[in-house]
């Protein structure tokens, strides 16, 4: 029986690299981003250290502050305490590098806890 499950995960393990992961767009390779995101050329600054304010209540979450993008140049936007709703975590916002450039991938409440999550806010 053990054999039998080896073997059947080895052919749909070939037949996934053989298929590929990406698809294919005209004639121009795989297309593996999103066509929506823009992209831009600069490196994003460092993060700015912030001083927190007194946690307002006990279930809120410090934001990070973070850099956005705005036409020509980058604007900071400060960060601020959040309500966390129930059995959510933050996830910041992040600057991503790929070879078409720089983008930004939007901070959001998620139902897993990232991967530098702190139990402390």
């Amino acid at each position: 029986m053990k054999r039998l499950s080896a073997r059947i995960a080895a052919v749909v393990g070939l037949c996934l690299i053989v298929s590929g992961c990406g698809y294919y767009h005209y004639n121009h390779g795989p297309v593996l981003e999103d066509p929506s995101i823009e992209y831009i050329d600069d490196r994003p600054p460092l993060p700015r250290r912030e001083a927190k304010p007194a946690q307002p209540v006990s279930n809120s979450v410090w934001i990070d502050g973070y850099w956005t993008y705005a036409g020509t140049q980058f604007q900071w936007v400060p960060g601020y305490w959040d309500s966390r709703p129930l059995a959510r975590y933050w996830v910041n916002h992040r600057w991503v590098h790929t070879n078409s450039g720089w983008y930004m991938r939007p901070g959001r409440w998620s139902d897993i806890p990232p991967a530098d999550y702190r139990t402390n806010s």
